[in-house]
């Protein structure tokens, strides 16, 4: 027996260093139809207004990857043409149809070598003559399909109409590829539709550029190559992201735009799997080809599970609202927030212990710096129980963990968020609680999204409430529900300005955000969790969290903030490992002066697109939808 279990181990062991080794390796490589694939992400300089030149160039770029057995190449955004044009008359001459010239010299290519290609494509409609930023597939059978971008910028919106194809994705022979370009991934909707309708990996074309810093609309400047180095992991999709790393001049406006490089590849739990380096101005990076290993296998994963399973559309009906011009739920007034977020080792279940521990972390903090909001873990008093043990430390709102938050509220003339279980008549929830300056309870949040074990003891609520107070409006997400990027959405468009999550992570879902420093303006701490940074640059709405340390716990407790890419407020987290009174400051409403704030992120959303949002993941729409993914004839037309 005991050498059967030997051999046993020896055979999981080998086959997990196998799987290590093709899901990292370079020099692994498999022919379609297997379960390991190579994908390549070319970086490609076109010359601007040349696209004649630009064609064959390509070509050779594409040949190259393909030689390497790259199974699936994907090329930057308008790689046929060059990016900043002024009008629709400057850039008519290089327009080209889907399928059309770029289409007819790829399509050989991709037969010879039984190899996908995406390519960006300045692209003129043969019948509408409408021009559209789009994207062509084409495999060894030929063309495929395409995608036109739907979010476009200031730039694009000199000569491109947007797009009106939806959000397709393509069935192949290496799975379900989406396509995305560029600004599409500031808006959470274009990386959820996809994820949503099963697409296995995403294929990100972008020309990601800053304007150089003596250049007008220079303090507008964005890295949509960095934004996407973080959302791998929340959407449960590999993501493919190509870019440009040289400097382009319009010749009729003088307009210098640098593109960053820093092409990347990442998984489905959000793991870095290869990039190329940063380009900067003053040294730009050769292009360069990059390489990465694809696990078929992981197609299916624990972040595709937890969105297959515990969205609740019913809870998101918010976000099909057209929201501007007028907007009754915008706040007009900024607030200064002088928080103390809470992060401590808890005592389980001893809730004498844990309270003495919270006051003195608290009041040493607000000697030094006074408070108006205090943040407290997930179940903020007992730590992580067992269900049966929840149950039964549950109380009710005038029980003694309430009144005890009041008393820290009045001490520190501030509002208190905590987390506990509750007993209200015969049910219980897991419930955050927003508790006045004065002690009096302003807000109760049921947690709308359980887990398996919250499960075993809870009741679902069912709203995501923003509660308007003296300080701003505020949104309560308890625990692994920010899993759930829907609810990013939500936040946003309630106009949340601050959202505020009791946790309780221990790493088992999500990790730190891996991006190349040198794309951010300010760098990070290492231990940034990027589901937490993506809550509020998605939202738009400063991020407040509260986690434990020891045990098991990750700490990361702090402030995550709405631009962290630009660094006009950097994230601010404590540690992995120590207790502290974390104290942060900032001013609610960002300014108008930034490329993005909630303001421009609600003007520029595309409402009309989120339906299958709404829709149960059960019902035959949804299903039509899913099955039918490369069309845009939908059952809700």
């Amino acid at each position: 027996m005991i050498k059967k279990e030997v051999q046993y181990a020896f055979i999981f062991s080998l086959f997990f260093l196998l799987l290590f080794l093709s899901t990292n390796s370079p020099l692994f490589a498999a022919p379609p139809g297997t379960q390991f694939f190579k994908v390549a992400a070319v970086e490609f300089n076109p010359t601007f207004m040349q696209f004649e030149t630009n064609l064959p160039k390509i070509a050779e770029a594409v040949e190259n990857a393909a030689t390497n057995n790259a199974k699936l190449i994907v090329l930057p955004e308008m790689a046929t043409t060059g990016y900043i044009y002024k009008d629709r008359a400057q850039i008519d001459p290089y327009l080209d149809t889907i399928p059309g010239k770029t289409t007819d010299v790829l399509i050989p290519i991709a037969k010879k070598y039984h190899t996908f290609i995406a390519v960006g494509i300045a692209e003129v409609d043969p019948v509408t003559h409408l021009a559209y930023n789009a994207a062509a597939l084409v495999g060894p059978e030929g063309y495929i399909g395409k995608y036109r971008k739907n979010q476009l910028t200031s730039s694009d919106t000199r000569w491109a109409t947007r797009g009106n194809l939806g959000y397709p994705v393509f069935n192949t022979e290496l799975g379900k590829i989406a396509l995305l370009i560029c600004y599409d991934d500031v808006y959470l909707q274009s990386l959820l539709l996809p994820a949503l309708r099963g697409a296995n990996i995403l294929a990100f074309l972008t020309s990601s550029d800053r304007l150089l810093a003596n250049e007008p609309g220079s303090q507008y400047n964005h890295s949509t190559i960095a934004n996407i180095a973080s959302v791998a992991g929340w959407f449960g999709m590999y993501i493919v992201a190509s870019n440009r790393t040289d400097t382009e001049t319009n010749p009729t406006t003088g307009l210098i735009t640098h593109y960053d490089g820093a092409a990347s590849i990442w998984d489905p739990l959000g793991r870095h799997l290869a990039q190329a380096p940063v380009s900067a101005p003053n040294n730009p990076a050769p292009a360069m080809t990059i390489y990465a290993n694809i696990n078929s296998a992981s197609f299916t994963n624990p972040v595709k599970q937890v969105l297959n399973e515990r969205r609740r559309p019913e809870l998101y009906q918010t976000v099909s609202l057209y929201r501007q011009p007028l907007d009754p739920d915008a706040s007009t007034t900024s607030h200064a927030i002088h928080a103390i977020v809470v992060q401590y080792r808890p005592a389980y279940g001893d809730k004498e212990r844990n309270l003495k521990a919270i006051n003195e972390l608290v009041s040493k903090a607000t000697a030094e710096h006074p408070s108006n909001l205090i943040l407290l873990p997930e179940n903020s008093l007992l730590g992580t129980l067992l269900p049966k043990e929840l149950r039964a430390q549950a109380e009710s709102l005038d029980g003694v963990s309430v009144q005890n938050m009041a008393t820290l509220a009045k001490l520190h003339n501030s509002f208190v968020i905590f987390s506990m279980p509750e007993k209200s008549q015969e049910k219980f929830y897991q419930s955050a609680i927003l508790i006045d300056p004065q002690g009096q309870t302003v807000g109760v949040y049921h947690k709308s999204h359980l887990n398996e074990n919250d499960k075993q003891w809870a009741s679902a609520g069912d709203d995501l409430p923003v509660f308007s107070t003296a300080i701003g409006r505020i949104g309560l997400v308890i625990g692994d529900e920010v899993r759930i990027p829907d609810i990013s959405m939500v936040m946003a468009v309630k106009r949340a300005d601050i959202i505020a999550i009791p946790s309780s992570w221990k790493g088992d879902y999500a990790g730190p955000v891996e991006m190349a420093s040198n794309l951010l303006v300010k760098p990070f701490p290492n231990n940034t969790m990027f589901i937490w940074y993506n809550m509020a640059k998605y939202a738009q709405a400063y991020t407040l969290v509260a986690n434990y340390v020891g045990q098991g716990y990750q700490g990361g407790s702090g402030l995550y903030s709405l631009n962290p890419i630009q660094g006009h407020f950097p994230p601010i987290v404590a540690s992995v490992t120590e207790p502290i009174a974390l104290a942060v400051d900032f001013s609610t409403l960002a300014s108008a002066d930034w490329w993005i704030n909630q303001n421009s992120l609600t003007i520029g959303r595309r409402a009309e697109l989120t339906v299958p949002i709404l829709l149960d993941n059960k019902s035959p729409c949804f299903q039509k939808w899913q099955q039918d993914s490369d069309k845009n004839h939908f059952c809700w037309d």
